[in-house]
């Protein structure tokens, strides 16, 4: 019994580990997500008033994303479909990044003075391209959170497994050292 406890309480730690790891993808995947947001707000807040303080958070968030895409894929690497998703949206983050960079020398082409420049910010924003690249990027994201949500609950349920099998190891242990502790007396 105590082998089989030993052995138990080792994969009952492994089973948390995994099911760390599943935890820390989807909050890695998660913060992706509110960086992105708050990229977005401040990006249009620099079109809207050609604040500069709103283009440098907008770029220090660009630099967290890729940060959290490069913490991502590490965490990913182990699993070919979640792979094969932070391709996808590395793909989409690059685009977008490109896409809102034009855009924001445009703007600083507007407010020197240049009327096209305005023109073609007015149009890249009612072109709607920005917004797109977001809804592409926020179906991989929930795509990779279902897969990572699944293996969570596997995860899990192997973990809850483990603690049932362990307290009947306990409880078959106590009750044959009771049997024997009788048998004895």
């Amino acid at each position: 019994t105590s082998v089989l406890s030993l052995r138990t309480t080792g994969e009952l730690q492994q089973s948390v580990t995994r099911a760390s790891h599943t935890e820390l993808v989807i909050g890695q995947l998660n913060h992706f997500w509110g960086v992105l947001g708050d990229s977005e707000s401040n990006g249009l807040r620099f079109i809207l008033t050609g604040d500069p303080g709103f283009l440098t958070s907008f770029r220090t968030n660009v630099a967290e994303m890729d940060a959290s895409l490069d913490q991502l894929a590490g965490l990913t690497a182990d699993n070919p479909a979640q792979v094969a998703g932070m391709q996808r949206m590395r793909e989409l983050h690059m685009q977008r990044a490109s896409f809102a960079a034009t855009t924001m020398q445009l703007k600083s082409d507007e407010m020197a003075g240049d009327r096209g420049a305005a023109r073609a910010v007015r149009d890249r924003l009612r072109g709607g391209e920005g917004h797109r690249m977001v809804l592409d990027l926020r179906v991989v994201i929930n795509d990779m959170l279902g897969r990572e949500a699944a293996m969570l609950l596997e995860r899990s349920e192997q973990r809850n497994q483990m603690i049932r099998q362990n307290w009947a190891t306990v409880l078959i242990a106590n009750g044959l050292a009771l049997v024997a502790g009788l048998v004895g007396y």
